[in-house]
């Protein structure tokens, strides 16, 4: 379980930032960072159990993904791998969900589709595709693109793509694929106030992660 950890610690950050979305009346900025830093750590934590589940492999040197240790200890076992499946597909949906249903807290009129669509753009598939594009380009300075661009290659579309997959999907949800929900939840328009130093403070982190963070840090 220690060796598989990565997926557990992400479901307990989820859920602590799910519960602080639920009890806790939240501003026009803080509530978005949370909605968003909500879905990231659930869609990493379940699609950790999908990954691993499907693509074990009893060979150790062609083993990929957090809980191929913990695979390995229980011989593959298929009621495991069967159960992982389970897990982050049930996950999975619950971040749809969850992704589906705080939109609304954003749009004034659930039945306007510009506005659903709007929304749901900003808050969901723009920081999609931003992090897909530029994490990728960002990565390729790390030690396994540098090493072995061919892992990098399959590592990076998983975590940047797949990974986040329930941005993708709570933008479709939301904006084409299910019905408004019929009560209005509306709480007010995200980050309807631009702030320039937002825009400072994110490209100074994004630089730090590529300069510092990416190509990791040794003692």
């Amino acid at each position: 379980m220690y060796e598989g950890s990565a997926a557990l610690m992400n479901i307990v950050i989820g859920t602590i930032l799910l519960i602080v979305l639920k009890k806790f009346r939240l501003g026009p900025l803080s509530r978005p960072l949370v909605l968003m830093t909500t879905i990231m750590h659930y869609s990493m934590s379940f699609g950790y159990f999908l990954r691993d589940g499907i693509l074990y492999s009893p060979d150790p040197d062609a083993q990929l993904g957090d809980w191929a240790k913990v695979l390995q200890r229980f011989d593959g076992s298929n009621v495991l791998r069967v159960g992982l499946l389970m897990v982050g597909s049930l996950g999975i949906l619950f971040v749809f969900f969850i992704a589906y249903r705080q939109a609304f807290h954003f749009i004034s009129d659930n039945n306007d589709k510009k506005e659903r669509n709007r929304v749901a753009s900003a808050i969901y598939l723009f920081p999609y595709l931003f992090n897909a594009v530029a994490f990728t380009l960002v990565e390729l300075n790390s030690p396994i693109a540098k090493d072995d661009i061919q892992a990098f290659l399959v590592i990076s579309p998983i975590i940047n793509v797949f990974g986040m997959i329930g941005f993708f999907w709570g933008y479709m949800f939301t904006a084409h694929m299910v019905k408004p929900r019929k009560q209005n939840v509306y709480y007010f328009s995200p980050c309807a106030e631009k702030k320039i130093v937002l825009w400072i403070v994110s490209a100074a982190v994004l630089v730090f992660d590529a300069i510092v963070l990416c190509p990791g840090i040794y003692f």
